[in-house]
């Protein structure tokens, strides 16, 4: 590089002259370290191709994909000294190097919460079967009123796509709704199910999906007051088609400080996919988080839902209708209580919900946190009941901060109670309400 400077009627210009160097291309890329995983599921996540000009960008953005495997504990990338040297280029060798992380893993946990009582997980995978990078598991999750087991399988690169993944579940499950005061039984489903998904990543925050259910559900020791169907009693099958799109832009999945995660599922369930009872159904959820002065961060979230029987099904069979109040949804009311009842004051469900909450999470030290909050929602037994009357609760909670969410407990108090309802309710839990 020349530099030349010259002063003229007080200004002064100065020029550069840069010569550029030959630029230098990828020569052999050289791969070590993988003694589990084939090379060739290291080499599908390269951006790049020996014989292609070298770039900076191309080599973190290739280590960030060997990291979000989850298969690797440490990724390296070098460029080596090399004496070939062409006419117009320097040609450079490049090593890849991976340290391989244990890819079997095992966790337990338990808890606490208001409605559950105590509960238990057990969770083991395995996530690089046969050094394909294919993931596969078993979960338990075991509580007062609910016993579930659940096998999985991931295959990644489905058909041998890139961001298009094969999800696999194999689902036993046995819950009780109860009532929360007295803990009689509402009713008690059984459900075996198989659930195939195939996802694509349209970009990183933006995912399409499309899924099959085939469910065999028991139903039985129902409340004559929670029967709306005969479908509400008794063994059905369930084989229903679940498009979704999906849009994740958090900074954190546990304790979010900023963006928002946004999703919108259909389900379609047809006599023409040997289907028992027919109906459309479809749901969306919408959070975001905003982040206020350095520490308070402000979070909202809309959701709503309709579901329209097809068909000869008149009435959505039980463990299909929507339910609102609890922990997570309308926290004033007790868990599934808000909306249509029938005998004995039992809620039935319905066919529509709308659901909005809003939380001011201020951070108090130490951990612990306190949050102001306003729930609103209502549950209307079909869309011709829609009137949009909602039922409001407004409260506030203590958090405490773990490492995969708070530890927390909240008031509701209702600010538009019906005739013989409780002016509130508490509810503990872990994690956030959304």
């Amino acid at each position: 590089m020349e530099v030349k400077s010259m002063v003229d009627d007080n200004k002064a210009v100065v020029a550069f002259r840069i010569k550029e160097n030959k630029p230098f291309v990828i020569g052999k890329i050289i791969l070590r370290g993988n003694e589990r995983t084939k090379a060739k599921i290291i080499k599908r996540e390269y951006t790049f191709e020996e014989g292609e000009r070298y770039s900076h960008q191309e080599l973190t953005n290739v280590k960030q994909r060997l990291y979000k495997l989850g298969i690797f504990n440490e990724v390296s990338i070098d460029i080596l000294e090399s004496n070939e040297e062409g006419d117009t280029e320097f040609v450079r060798d490049m090593l890849v190097s991976v340290k391989e992380a244990n890819a079997g893993s095992v966790e337990v946990g338990v808890g606490y919460g208001d409605y559950e009582r105590f509960r238990g997980g057990f969770d083991i995978s395995y996530r690089n079967l046969g050094g394909y990078n294919r993931q596969i598991g078993f979960r338990t999750e075991l509580s007062t009123v609910e016993q579930k087991y659940v096998f999985n399988f991931k295959e990644p690169w489905f058909l041998n796509k890139p961001d298009v993944a094969l999800n696999l579940f194999l689902l036993k499950e046995k819950t009780r709704s109860v009532n929360a005061d007295t803990r009689s039984t509402r009713y008690k489903i059984d459900r075996l199910s198989f659930i195939a998904g195939v996802g694509k990543q349209l970009t990183e925050s933006l995912k399409v999906g499309m899924g099959y259910e085939y469910s065999s559900i028991d139903t039985t020791d129902v409340d004559p007051g929670v029967v709306l169907s005969r479908d509400d009693v008794g063994t059905i099958d369930i084989s229903a088609i679940i498009p979704s799109l999906f849009y994740d832009t958090r900074d954190d999945l546990f304790d979010a400080t900023s963006g928002s995660v946004n999703r919108v599922v259909l389900k379609y369930a047809s006599d023409l996919l040997l289907s028992e009872a027919e109906f459309i159904k479809g749901t969306f959820k919408s959070s975001w988080f905003f982040p206020i002065m350095k520490r308070f961060v402000f979070a909202v979230s809309f959701g709503g839902g309709a579901a329209n029987g097809l068909g000869g099904t008149e009435e959505l069979p039980l463990v299909e209708r929507f339910f609102l109040g609890g922990g997570t949804t309308v926290r004033g009311y007790e868990q599934d209580t808000l909306g249509p009842k029938g005998e004995d004051d039992n809620p039935t469900g319905g066919n529509v919900f709308v659901l909005t909450n809003w939380e001011m999470r201020l951070p108090l030290g130490k951990g612990f946190g306190l949050v102001p909050f306003v729930d609103a929602g209502n549950v209307w037994q079909t869309l011709d009941d829609f009137d949009g009357e909602l039922k409001y609760t407004v409260g506030a909670g203590l958090r405490y901060k773990t490492p995969v969410g708070p530890v927390r407990v909240d008031y509701g108090y209702k600010l538009n109670r019906d005739s013989g309802e409780s002016t509130g309710e508490v509810h503990f839990s872990f994690g956030h309400a959304f």
